[in-house]
């Protein structure tokens, strides 16, 4: 199948976009390779499968700046960390202490790109503050796309804790079912406010369970009523190598899986109205819990790379038209 590469303009934002007959993937470079727009083009209909928000303009953030003064739309890379935090990293008898902004670095920072060959793009990124670069290398494939990473330590950076995830806001409908293997049925919640899971730490059966203010909840589906609340949960059970997850409603499915030797803790965000009056669902694979890496590297959570050798993993996107 045919890939053509070209480039464009998303909402004032200089673009860069790979199209087949199948799929239409467009990336801002200059903020934090985001993928504003993934089309789903089936039964000639044209589906847009990420959240976009209204705003008809969008600004480049500035390193260190808040994510939620921002545009809540598209896949952006968090890495490495999701929550604010300090990390603290040691070179040989010095340590250094340094803060990881709000949603970590990379999203606010410009990458560069270039083409590989006519359906592969790599993008790279480098921390100056944290010695490392990242380079993310995305081949598109008849119906859908490979994101390999490479993370790469300099010398005076021994060893970096890390949390990552694919921060890649979801459109729902009425229709849209989560879909998580069926040993996956225990989820902690840590969305302290907003929900109806209650308390920070609270663990309930997945799908079903009951709200903490009474009443039934299927958490694999979508509030038809209420228009502000939230969740945000991980499951207990980590991704095995076999593992798909994602999501169907009635005009496609959308299947992803990452490399769970990196990645093996699953968390789900749904935002039905609570945050910014948005209506979207992440499904966020992630190398580290509970969202800080300070906090992973305490409860001994998180991956870990040195700079003895890079640190590998992938993430894919399988998308069926219905």
């Amino acid at each position: 199948m045919k890939t053509i590469f070209y480039t464009g303009t998303f909402k004032g934002i200089d673009s860069i976009v790979l199209e087949n007959d199948n799929l239409r993937l467009e990336w801002l470079p200059s903020y934090g390779a985001k993928l504003a727009s993934l089309l789903l083009k089936s039964n000639n209909q044209q589906h847009e499968l990420l959240y976009q928000s209204p705003l008809e303009k969008l600004i480049t953030p500035n390193y260190g700046d808040l994510f939620s003064n921002y545009d809540s739309s598209g896949f952006d890379e968090c890495f490495p960390s999701i929550d604010p935090c300090t990390l603290t990293i040691k070179d040989g008898k010095s340590v250094r202490t340094l803060a990881v902004p709000d949603h970590g670095e990379v999203w606010a920072m410009p990458w560069e790109y270039s083409q590989i060959d006519e359906s592969t793009l790599e993008f790279t990124v480098s921390s100056n503050e944290l010695g490392y670069t990242l380079v993310k290398t995305i081949n598109l494939q008849a119906n859908g796309v490979n994101c390999h990473y490479v993370l790469t330590l300099s010398e005076q950076t021994p060893s970096l804790p890390f949390l990552w995830t694919p921060h890649a806001l979801f459109n729902y409908d009425e229709d849209t079912r989560l879909i998580i293997p069926n040993r996956m049925d225990r989820v902690i919640n840590v969305c302290p406010e907003g929900g109806f899971l209650g308390r920070y730490g609270e663990v309930h059966s997945y799908p079903e369970t009951e709200k903490a203010s009474n009443g039934h909840l299927d958490l694999s589906i979508f509030e038809r009523c209420n228009e502000a609340s939230c969740e945000k949960f991980y499951f207990e059970e980590m991704l095995n190598t076999e593992d798909v997850f994602g999501f169907e409603n009635r005009a496609y499915k959308v299947l992803l899986s990452v490399d769970e030797k990196v990645s093996p803790y699953l968390g789900i965000w749904k935002n039905q109205g609570a945050c910014g009056e948005h209506h979207n669902f992440a499904l966020e694979p992630c190398s580290g819990i509970y969202d800080s890496v300070e906090g992973a590297v305490e409860n001994k959570t998180c991956a870990i790379a040195t700079n003895l050798k890079p640190t590998h993993w992938d993430f894919n996107i399988n998308i069926v038209g219905k």
